[in-house]
């Protein structure tokens, strides 16, 4: 099954605020069955099935992947066994595919600040992680249209799927 997707943004005003709401839809090709899922003891175990996941996801993929990174602590244990399986070249192949994107709040905090989302990634990826992906791309809040950069991201993430 492959999805498709449709995006708009409808925008809404009130008072000082701005709201902009995605009718960006993931339509099934198909009928839909029920979720399986499995409890697992620890986040170190989330963060195993998680990569698992990713590996099986892009060797059974031609062409790029697209991951958006998680902020959560089983996320954060994949980031932690993926940095250490970096520096063997055990994920290379993997991670030259991949075109990363953060969620991050559309809170308006410059790039090099210690607390901002893309410095906490880079702290448990490493440099070595950036270097070898083919593309990131953040959620650039510092500008003076925060509305327009998160278009152009939605565009970029759009144009990559």
């Amino acid at each position: 099954m492959r999805p498709s997707y449709s995006r708009a943004l409808q925008r809404r005003e009130n008072g000082y605020n701005v709201w902009l709401e995605s009718t960006m839809a993931l339509m099934p090709s198909g009928p839909v069955s029920g979720y399986s899922y499995t409890v697992v003891d620890s986040e170190d175990a989330v963060g195993s099935a998680m990569l698992s996941e990713l590996i099986d996801y892009a060797s059974g993929k031609e062409g790029d992947v697209n991951i958006v990174l998680l902020g959560g602590r089983g996320a954060q244990a994949m980031y932690k066994q993926m940095r250490t399986r970096i520096a063997s070249g055990e994920l290379d192949q993997l991670l030259s595919r991949l075109n990363v994107f953060t969620q991050d709040a559309l809170a308006p905090m410059r790039m090099a600040n210690g607390l901002s989302f893309v410095r906490d990634f880079e702290r448990l990826l490493g440099e070595e992680f950036f270097a070898k992906i083919k593309s990131f791309t953040p959620m650039l809040t510092e500008t003076d249209d925060v509305e327009g950069g998160l278009i152009g991201y939605l565009d970029k993430l759009e144009e990559l799927v």
